[in-house]
């Protein structure tokens, strides 16, 4: 979804694009108007001792040809083996506390006016509208959680009963490892899609609910330049990497947490500190800290809002 924002910038400048992507990568951009040939490799099928003799060659073909590859992880993410991974807090927050997409940009060479863009199919948009009307407003989309350990709310339970109790509709959606997080959690006003809605059909009603709610994860990026508000729980990101420039959303940062934000890949609890909640490791410490009120205080902001825009 990021790489999205330079597709209309090198259309304007009369290229025909081809995306190489992941075939999870296609899904999600397969609808979008400014590709015009995509190439889909499964992960890993170039070795990593390849890739150098597979870029140069790929190079050739182009006019112009704009690697991604580490754009963001391993350079303004550190991974564990590689040299920054090891500096101290002060030295990664310094140098690694970048926008991720204007440094898209830069790579790309083009202007720095974000054109993040999720297009569906107009199926998918009328089944968005039709679940939406079923379901009834307000209704908030939650994705649960993201690619890591850090990337998960643990607070879940307490929250999503305040919200339904105000008759405040909540849809939860993400992968197999959401669903078990969905166990527990019974209410008339909670809808559980988790494992059960694609991607794309998440994506599609992210942009017609009424508030999206999550972690740093593909389904925000997704709005992140949509009018309809968003509540971002930020992890190994800072604003200044991530939300920045996002259109309507509230970035919630974890209370007295000296680790945050660590700008750091996560793979397990090795590197990262964990947090306890009842005796008990609930999650990463910096999701923890962001606490239930925090949460809802940005909750009924957004929804107030609006509602009353509605009126």
């Amino acid at each position: 979804m990021q790489s999205a924002s330079v597709f209309p910038w090198l259309k304007e400048q009369g290229f025909h694009i081809t995306m190489y992507t992941v075939p999870n990568g296609y899904v999600v951009l397969r609808q979008d108007p400014h590709v015009d040939r995509f190439i889909i490799q499964d992960v890993d099928a170039i070795p990593n001792e390849q890739l150098g003799d597979f870029w140069k060659y790929t190079s050739t073909k182009y006019d112009k040809f704009i690697n991604f590859s580490e754009s963001v992880e391993r350079t303004l993410l550190a991974q564990p083996g590689n040299t920054n991974h090891g500096w101290s807090y002060e030295m990664r927050h310094k140098y690694l506390n970048h926008n991720y997409l204007e440094f898209m940009h830069d790579i790309a060479g083009v202007p720095y006016e974000p054109k993040v863009k999720f297009y569906p199919s107009k199926e998918e948009r009328g089944w968005a509208l039709m679940e939406y009307a079923r379901i009834g407003r307000p209704a908030i989309l939650w994705c649960l959680g993201g690619s890591a350990v850090h990337k998960h709310w643990p607070h879940l339970d307490e929250a999503v009963a305040s919200i339904t109790r105000a008759e405040i509709n909540v849809v939860t959606v993400g992968d197999e490892m959401c669903q078990k997080q969905e166990e527990g959690l019974d209410d008339p006003r909670l809808f559980k899609r988790s494992w059960v809605w694609p991607i794309r059909q998440s994506m599609a009603f992210a942009q017609v609910c009424d508030l999206v709610i999550g972690p740093e994860t593909g389904m925000l990026n997704a709005v992140s330049f949509e009018s309809v508000p968003k509540i971002v729980t930020l992890s190994h990101s800072s604003e200044e990497n991530l939300t920045r420039d996002w259109v309507n959303c509230t970035s919630l940062i974890p209370h007295e947490t000296s680790c945050y934000p660590c700008h750091r890949m996560h793979f397990g609890f090795e590197f990262c500190h964990e947090g306890y909640k009842d005796g008990q490791v609930a999650g990463a410490l910096c999701q923890v800290n962001i606490g239930v009120q925090q949460m809802l205080d940005a909750v009924s902001y957004w929804i107030n809002k609006r509602m009353e825009q509605a009126a």
